[in-house]
């Protein structure tokens, strides 16, 4: 769902209120959050990591990898790592909030920890993921503007 409000969030910027830049920084976040998601899922099916309720109830603990059953994709942590993500980009988009932003971020990783669907280490990579693709995206998208010949253009920060 949140993919598909960023994407109707460009066209509703873009075309119904012909507001680029805020078009551009949906395109931004949603670039940020595709790129991130993807690189997760493709990770989750080549470590396998079992998930902490298997070793709570069957004592099954480690990587298993090319798994794709739900008890064994558990790294990196795609809850991690998609929060990872709107915080960061947040962060570099309103720097005053940023710690808000992380705050919250480090409130759904623990709650993910708590509630036992992740270990640490799992929420942690999740973390690096979306900030570490955030960052290339920011990069390329708002400080080269690498795409402006084929997307909407984009402004640049001074």
């Amino acid at each position: 769902p949140y993919i598909a409000g960023f994407f109707l969030a460009i066209l509703f910027y873009y075309f119904w209120l012909k507001d680029s830049k805020k078009a551009n920084v949906c395109f931004f976040i949603l670039a940020s959050l595709l790129s991130a998601g993807a690189l997760c899922d493709i990770l989750k099916f080549l470590f396998g990591r079992s998930r902490p309720n298997l070793l709570f109830s069957s004592h099954l603990y480690g990587f298993h990898f090319f798994k794709t059953q739900a008890l064994m994709i558990s790294f990196p942590s795609g809850h991690a790592t998609i929060i990872s993500v709107i915080a960061m980009a947040m962060a570099l988009l309103k720097p005053k909030l940023k710690w808000l932003f992380f705050a919250l971020a480090l409130l759904v990783g623990f709650s993910r920890v708590f509630l036992t669907a992740h270990f640490v280490s799992d929420v942690i990579m999740g973390f690096y993921l979306g900030s570490s693709t955030t960052l290339i995206c920011y990069h390329f998208f708002i400080k080269k503007n690498f795409f402006s010949q084929f997307i909407l253009k984009l402004p640049r920060k001074n």
